[in-house]
């Protein structure tokens, strides 16, 4: 049976927790949502290596409906939710230009709206 090295599993683990404790702290997430603040990531992204994201949708069927919202969170802890269109569609090009690991079962329908939407998926 395939184990992954300690290391991968201990990044799951601090990223599952980052992006699990806005639920019991809404206050520990930065709410960004504007392109501006979005490209204010771009050194946190490119330093984090992987990141683990969460997404809410408008509907949850393959390209219908809209981005409500991404979580983000990286391995030092921090969480941020990135909440809007027009600020999620500047997040998925600025994922695909620092090429960030994503981290997450909702990766995929970010994926999907990034090759859809014409940028070099992450």
């Amino acid at each position: 049976m395939y184990q992954p090295p300690i290391p991968t599993l201990f990044r799951l683990f601090v990223l599952g927790g980052a992006l699990a404790a806005p639920v019991a702290e809404p206050v520990r997430v930065a709410r960004l949502g504007t392109s501006d603040e979005v490209a204010a990531l771009e050194p946190w992204l490119v330093g984090a290596g992987e990141i683990g994201v969460a997404v809410a949708l408008s509907d949850a069927r393959p390209l219908k409906g809209s981005i409500d919202a991404i979580g983000l969170a990286g391995p030092d802890g921090r969480a941020v939710a990135v909440v809007g269109e027009s600020a999620a569609g500047a997040l998925l090009a600025l994922l695909a230009r620092t090429n960030v690991g994503l981290v997450g079962h909702e990766a995929k329908p970010l994926l999907v709206r990034a090759i859809a939407a014409g940028l070099e998926p992450p």
